[in-house]
């Protein structure tokens, strides 16, 4: 019997990703402004003026959908929202 171990990205991913596009959300309430997520992806995200994070990618290209889904597990706040 052979048994597969699927590492978080891959787990996550599979729980999202349905239809191949995938959505990130910030909520601006939450945002404390680390910049960890805009460093990590900075395809999906970047700090606006107020130093909060803002999404710039709709939808998240298929290319950097492991990074963008890093990028919620990493932050400290629990700020970003991935959907399909």
């Amino acid at each position: 019997m052979r048994i597969r171990v699927l590492n978080i990205t891959e787990y996550n991913k599979k729980l999202i990703r349905k239809d191949g596009f995938m959505k990130a959300n910030v909520d601006r309430d939450e945002c404390i402004g680390c910049g960890l997520c805009s460093s990590i992806c900075p395809e999906v995200f970047e700090m606006d003026d107020e130093n909060i994070a803002t999404v710039i990618a709709d939808p998240i290209p298929p290319n950097v959908e492991e990074q963008a889904i890093e990028a919620k597990d990493s932050c400290p706040t629990g700020a970003i929202s991935i959907e399909e």
